[in-house]
């Protein structure tokens, strides 16, 4: 089972910025705070995959199978930026695929830096639900190889960390989410993990 964590410490007050209409109180005290903030700790995605049998014709993507693991690191020098509903992280790391064609019988190997990913947030009557990983810009899964891209791999592919209530003191946030999700989108069938220790501080 999926097992989610996260620690919050109020210490200073914080002002919500205009862009926050339209989002609920804890979302814009959220962004407010992430607009603001640095980020320390370790993001790990991975995904295995094959074609899947049902729907890869339509999508062109039979005959493929394989591995996209991407370690990544946050990076402290960088401040985060918030755009929309995502916190856009800055990060260091490589993605590694190897993807096998069967159609083709040829076996690709690709590498690609990463430098962002992303923190999706939204919010319910019971605060905010935060989705490492999740962006429809930075995809930590794309390499020269013809694999599954988060994206197409959709929400359902990553955990949602409950938050909460938001403090407008909030000065800290330690998020922790481990998770391994099985997925069908895209033309492929997948079991996409990940790993997230994430310390936001302003």
């Amino acid at each position: 089972m999926p097992r989610h964590l996260f620690l919050v410490l109020a210490v200073a007050a914080l002002a919500l910025p205009a862009a926050a209409a339209g989002r609920s109180r804890d979302a814009a005290r959220f962004a407010a705070f992430a607009e603001r903030a640095h980020a320390t700790g370790t993001l790990e995605l991975s995904v295995r995959f094959r074609a899947d049998a049902a729907t890869c014709a339509a999508a062109g993507t039979c005959g493929r199978s394989g591995t996209v693991s991407a370690p990544l690191r946050l990076d402290r020098r960088r401040v985060l930026r918030v755009r929309g509903d995502v916190v856009t992280l800055p990060v260091r790391g490589t993605a590694s695929a190897t993807v096998t064609d069967t159609t083709t019988g040829r076996t690709c190997h690709g590498r690609a830096a990463v430098h962002t990913a992303g923190l999706a947030f939204t919010s319910d009557r019971r605060g905010v639900l935060l989705r490492p990983g999740a962006s429809r810009s930075a995809d930590p899964f794309r390499t020269a190889c013809r694999a599954p891209r988060l994206p197409d791999l959709r929400d359902a592919a990553l955990p949602a960390v409950r938050l909460g209530t938001v403090s407008v003191n909030v000065r800290t946030l330690q998020i922790t989410a481990h998770a391994r999700r099985l997925v069908t989108a895209g033309g492929y069938s997948a079991t996409v993990t990940t790993d997230a220790r994430l310390v936001l501080t302003r």
